[in-house]
């Protein structure tokens, strides 16, 4: 991920200080010690966006407007007075709900150009935005349901007590994907987290499809799970474990940076807030489990034959009572795998 340095230099402040004319753009290297190819820019109207050379051998097309406020067009312009006029693909944030995300967006693209992709440069922006496609094509959703709320309290708890402590701000918070959709809640290169939190009596965890606890190519499994139970006395809310999130990040502006594009992927409003406050939690039970050869699931080698023609979707309850086996640790400071 960028240091500290880079993503200061990646700030719109200095941009808005000097609002252009017309249609012109106020641009601005990006991040200049890791990518030349990279500008951040503001229109007449102070909208935001990321302009992305393209090189002159793989010159094409790209346009796309995407619902929720974001334009991606190909565009002709000068990035100073003295250069020849060059191709780039341009990011343009509509509304300023998607401010976070642009700038995740653009931390993604900088870092995949620094560690020297070799793929097409319009293809790479493509395959970026794919991630965030959700987010940015999802219509304004109103309050988290309860179950979405317990979901992502489960998700911030093990970022916060779990992984921070273990491996840094940083890369905990570079680990963390869920609200984007990806396969599992935390990836890394060796191993993969899933997050399971329950508030039911019976403990049981939802486990979504066949492919949830198979675990990756090449790389170890996990499940963590967080039992909580809603009373209006408990201790641990969502916005209070955002607050204390913000607050150990706040040393950290790469790691605070992707930590806010996060939550709004995941569409948590601060104006929602006082809302959330009424679902109260008490921590009733965690574990961290290596998901292996012999753990209760169902993958699909489970299946013999496969799924009966007609079935696509598989959802089962997973109740960990009899996982004893595969348990690696109970509270994070026993925890010695990250």
């Amino acid at each position: 991920m960028s240091s500290t340095l880079d993503v200061m230099d990646f700030r719109w402040d200095l941009l808005n200080a000097q609002v252009p004319t017309d249609e012109r753009l106020t641009v601005r290297l990006a991040q200049p010690s890791r990518s030349l190819d990279v500008y951040a820019a503001v229109d007449a109207k102070g909208c935001r966006s990321i302009l992305v050379r393209v090189p002159a051998d793989e010159l094409g097309v790209l346009a796309e407007r995407i619902s929720r406020g974001v334009r991606v067009q190909t565009l002709e312009c000068k990035v100073d007075t003295i250069g020849l006029s060059e191709v780039f693909v341009e990011i343009a944030c509509l509304e300023q709900e998607g401010h976070q995300v642009l700038d995740l967006v653009a931390s993604e693209i900088v870092d995949a150009l620094a560690k020297g992709a070799s793929i097409k440069r319009t293809r790479l922006i493509q395959g970026i935005l794919l991630k965030w496609r959700k987010f940015w094509s999802d219509a304004p959703q109103n309050l988290l349901s309860r179950e979405q709320q317990i979901g992502l309290f489960g998700e911030l708890w093990f970022l916060c007590r779990w992984l921070i402590p273990q491996i840094g701000t940083a890369k905990a918070v570079s680990m963390w994907r869920g609200p984007i959709g990806s396969r599992n809640d935390f990836e890394a290169e060796r191993f993969s987290i899933e997050v399971k939190t329950s508030g039911r009596i019976d403990e049981s965890h939802q486990i979504n499809g066949l492919e949830q606890l198979l675990a990756p190519a090449h790389t170890k499994l996990y499940l963590f799970s967080l039992l909580v139970r809603d009373e209006a006395g408990g201790s641990e809310s969502l916005p209070n474990l955002v607050a204390e999130l913000r607050e150990i990040l706040m040393v950290d502006f790469t790691a605070q940076k992707n930590f806010e594009g996060m939550l709004a992927a995941a569409n948590f409003q601060e104006s929602d807030v006082e809302q959330y406050q009424k679902l109260r939690f008490r921590i009733r039970g965690q574990g961290l489990y290596l998901v292996d050869e012999g753990f209760p699931r169902i993958i699909p080698s489970s299946i013999a034959g496969g799924l009966p023609v007609g079935v696509h979707d598989v959802k089962y309850g997973l109740r960990l009572d009899g996982a004893q086996k595969w348990l690696v640790a109970e509270n994070p400071e026993t925890s010695v795998i990250f």
